[in-house]
């Protein structure tokens, strides 16, 4: 089957998302911003305070590349941010879902005191707007309204599950 990879901005539902394929597919599913909390043992607003982003970054990079085939695979919003993973979410073995959700539904679900890098609104508004063409890019699909049937016959159509 190879590799589902859910893509998309903060809050837009990736790991909520992934779970639910996870279930339904009974294939394991992987969170690479808990795999970076696990491996470096702290939070990633620490690691994003006390090393910086292109350190995330680094991390990420590593975490996409130790992951297994036939898995489910929520990435960070950034993700797209760095050639490397943008070329690793193009590969064949993968097949990379654009969760696509305005600005405004991701702001809303955004949560004062979570886990993320602390950001006025106007600038995740132009993260948002610079990720967009990147997110396309990496995309074999966008989905924008979607239902946990409509997210599985898409990866069926796709990857023959």
């Amino acid at each position: 089957m190879g590799r589902v990879v859910i893509i998309g901005f903060m809050a837009c539902g990736k790991s909520w998302w992934s779970k639910k394929l996870s279930e339904s597919l009974q294939i394991p599913m992987y969170e690479i911003d808990d795999i970076i909390i696990e491996t470096e043992n702290r939070t990633i607003r620490e690691i994003f305070t006390e090393e910086g982003e292109a350190y995330f970054r680094n991390q990420e990079e590593k975490a996409l590349q130790s992951l297994p085939l036939d898995c489910i695979v929520s990435t960070g919003g950034g993700v797209v941010e760095r050639e490397p993973n943008r070329n690793w979410l193009k590969k064949p073995e993968n097949f990379t879902i654009w969760l696509s959700v305005p600005f405004q539904q991701c702001y809303s679900q955004l949560v004062v005191g979570d886990n993320r890098p602390q950001l006025t609104r106007k600038k995740l508004e132009e993260m948002w707007r610079f990720r967009q063409p990147l997110y396309r890019e990496c995309a074999d699909t966008e989905l924008q309204l979607i239902t946990l049937d409509k997210l599985i016959s898409t990866i069926k159509r796709r990857k023959h599950v």
